[in-house]
């Protein structure tokens, strides 16, 4: 564990549970056999996470503005890379997120769709124009850049599939399940905290089609994720803190 994490601990003594007894994070491919997908071959796994590392245009167009912006590259998360498999094996028509910031995920989850010719990603977003507590304010940056709104990263030509609100999830998600309602998956990356993890997974879980997916960023914050799981009854895994169920 890093420094804040034992910051929060101190702060928050009941989550010492979740870090001794949540699971070990799988490795990239571990997890992909987890979400027991359909065509995921040990080979196809092997395949796409080479074409996703190998995309030099997509990974030159984030670098460049990322440089230019932030003033260093832009290296994706493994569950960026889970995603970017996920989307060019399970071909999903239509995926929830919540939580956007600088639009990395985003874009990946946007490249693998475009590599398809199809799917839509809804992403909600409420711009961190300030830093927010359990949200940005552990990450490198906990503001957006000036006069940048949530998602600039996103290249141009990934836009046409990506449906982006800005506000809070708890006034845009329900009208956004109201037009969307049945979803391939549901990613929750916004406020970490207990309640609105726990709105935002019950409101979404009716909404995921059965073999569809939720998943959640930063599920060692607190019980939520573990709470839910117990309630719907369902197998989990982790890949580095981000947490997988599939519905």
């Amino acid at each position: 564990m890093g420094v804040l994490d034992y910051m929060r601990l101190a702060r928050h003594p009941h989550l010492s549970w979740i870090k001794l007894s949540a699971r070990r994070d799988l490795s990239l491919e571990q997890a992909v056999k987890f979400l027991n997908l359909e065509g995921a071959t040990d080979e196809r796994v092997t395949q796409l996470v080479r074409e996703q590392r190998l995309d030099h245009d997509f990974h030159g167009k984030l670098n460049q503005r990322f440089v230019d912006v932030r003033g260093r590259r832009c290296p994706l998360s493994l569950w960026a890379e889970l995603l970017y498999v996920y989307v060019r094996i399970a071909r999903p028509e239509t995926i929830v997120m919540t939580g956007v910031f600088d639009g990395v995920t985003d874009a990946a989850i946007l490249r693998a769709m475009q590599r398809n010719d199809h799917g839509k990603l809804v992403a909600i977003d409420l711009p961190a124009v300030n830093s927010i507590a359990y949200s940005t304010e552990a990450m490198i940056d906990a503001v957006l850049p000036p006069g940048l709104p949530p998602g600039w990263v996103v290249p141009d030509d990934l836009r046409s599939r990506y449906d982006l609100r800005l506000g809070d999830s708890r006034e845009l998600l329900p009208g956004a399940f109201n037009e969307y309602r049945e979803v391939d998956a549901f990613i929750h990356d916004s406020l970490h905290t207990y309640d609105h993890q726990m709105f935002e997974y019950e409101l979404a879980w009716p909404h995921v089609r059965d073999g569809g997916l939720l998943l959640s960023d930063d599920v060692l914050m607190n019980m939520a994720f573990w709470h839910f799981v117990r309630k719907v009854d369902r197998p989990y895994a982790l890949l580095s803190g981000f947490g997988l169920m599939r519905k």
